[in-house]
């Protein structure tokens, strides 16, 4: 994210004196105001960022992490990520929001703007620009907040000497939450963020332009509205994804979906079954590569899947359903006698238990079969992908986790791909997408492109 006002430069208070900081480009550059050869303090870090201001008056936060940083006279650091009051006259409080505004990259890839419509009057000879609301709101809840969201574009206006334009291009994502949230929090819900872009696009390398935090209740004479007191820049290694707009998964194509989206995104415990994702290509360049490590988390993305379908039933996992039922009693029993486990034992024998199933591959290819309609449509190949190819791909995956040297084939390779199609058609099930839209979506190219 590029920041058009920098540098900024501005003071940062020390208990032992001021520091002058001048910041570019995610550096910054701290410079002792006494003249001191061996000169030593510390900037403290208040809930992860060094708090400064502007020479300007605005507020500035840089991100730091949890410790407090010495200083000797002068230092140079690269950080991640900063903040910038957008008001020096108004004293906002930046060290909570109320919401989010995340504005243009990648969410420009996921909704046609349709904001301003062109309307003409063949009679009079003129053409007329119409406004229309084009916002689509959701909301979900998780344990800590519920959150309502609304994506929408904007329409902007240029004047200038040289000419005069209208566009509606950026398309944007507000983020309403019902309790306020820390500022350093912001990172947790921009990565959230992220994770649903990567879904949506089959891409790692996705992000935003702009992101501000949002008060609720800032009074403007006597109406209260919703505006913006910061904006938060975060260093983006990589160019954002190119992709063409219909070979994404957009927001109009879930519609009422988007809020479960977000739910399953957000609804991450520990030690709790979520979602296992991110074989998405690193960039555009690498969509059709397939590696060993891409292998490795298609896999573990179908356990997790396997494991939220209760359809998943045959003879054999019957059978072994039974035998944890005689075999508790006698773990309960063991408990209670002369030669008494440690407890830590027994919890790692339990554990166990609860993953005992038949194979992978077995329970992959019950998956499958699930949704061999879907991945008929998925499957543009030459490639004639079934039980046998998906022995072959959990055999390779085992060789390689335990050590084996394997040479990658194509039918592997494109197996692979045909399981991701098999996540994707499992995942969109969960937030409530209908199997005949997943046809389609599979037709039209917007799924793993």
């Amino acid at each position: 994210m590029k920041n058009s006002k920098t540098p900024v430069t501005g003071i940062a208070e020390t208990e032992t004196g001021n520091y002058v900081f001048y910041l570019s480009d995610y550096s910054v550059k701290f410079m002792d105001t006494v003249i001191d050869k061996y000169h030593r303090s510390k900037l403290k870090s208040v809930d992860g960022f060094i708090q400064a201001k502007s020479h300007n008056n605005y507020k500035v936060l840089m991100y730091a992490g949890q410790y407090d940083i010495d200083i000797v006279n002068n230092l140079d650091m690269r950080i991640s990520s900063y903040i910038v009051g957008t008001s020096n006259i108004l004293d906002y409080d930046i060290s909570y929001f109320d919401g989010l505004l995340f504005v243009g990259g990648t969410l420009s890839k996921l909704k046609h703007p349709n904001a301003m419509n062109i309307e003409y009057d063949n009679e009079q000879g003129k053409t007329y620009i119409a406004y229309s609301d084009d916002t689509q709101q959701s909301s979900f809840a998780t344990d800590d907040f519920s959150c309502d969201v609304t994506i929408g574009s904007y329409t902007t206006e240029h004047h200038s000497l040289e000419s005069h334009s209208v566009n509606n291009e950026k398309v944007y994502l507000e983020m309403i939450f019902d309790k306020p949230q820390k500022t350093e929090s912001v990172y947790r819900h921009y990565n959230k963020l992220r994770e649903i872009l990567s879904f949506l696009t089959n891409r790692k390398n996705v992000g935003v332009e702009e992101i501000y935090l949002l008060h609720k209740d800032i009074e403007i004479g006597e109406t209260k509205i919703t505006g913006q007191i910061a904006q938060v820049f975060i260093r983006q290694e990589k160019e954002l994804t190119q992709k063409h707009q219909h070979q994404n998964l957009e927001f109009e194509c879930l519609e009422e979906s988007v809020g479960k989206l977000f739910e399953i995104f957000y609804k991450t415990q520990d030690r709790k079954k979520s979602y296992s994702l991110g074989f998405y290509p690193e960039t555009d360049a690498h969509d059709t590569l397939i590696t060993n490590e891409i292998i490795r988390l298609v896999c573990s993305a179908l356990e997790c899947e396997v494991g939220f379908v209760k359809t998943i039933k045959n003879e054999e996992l019957e059978i072994i359903k039974a035998l944890k039922n005689e075999i508790k009693p006698i773990i309960d029993n063991h408990k209670k006698g002369p030669n008494k486990l440690k407890e830590k034992t027994y919890s790692l024998i339990e554990s166990s238990m609860a993953h005992w199933s038949t194979a992978a591959a077995d329970q992959f290819k019950i998956l499958f079969h699930m949704y061999e309609e879907e991945l008929t449509i998925a499957n543009k190949s030459n490639y004639k992908i079934g039980d046998k190819e998906i022995d072959a791909l959990v055999k390779y995956r085992n060789d390689i986790t335990h050590g084996s040297y394997r040479i990658l084939d194509p039918t592997i390779a494109y197996t692979t791909y045909i399981m991701e199609c098999l996540i994707y058609c499992c995942f969109l099930t969960r937030i409530g997408v209908s199997r005949e839209l997943i046809k389609q979506w599979f037709q039209e190219d917007r799924l793993l492109v």
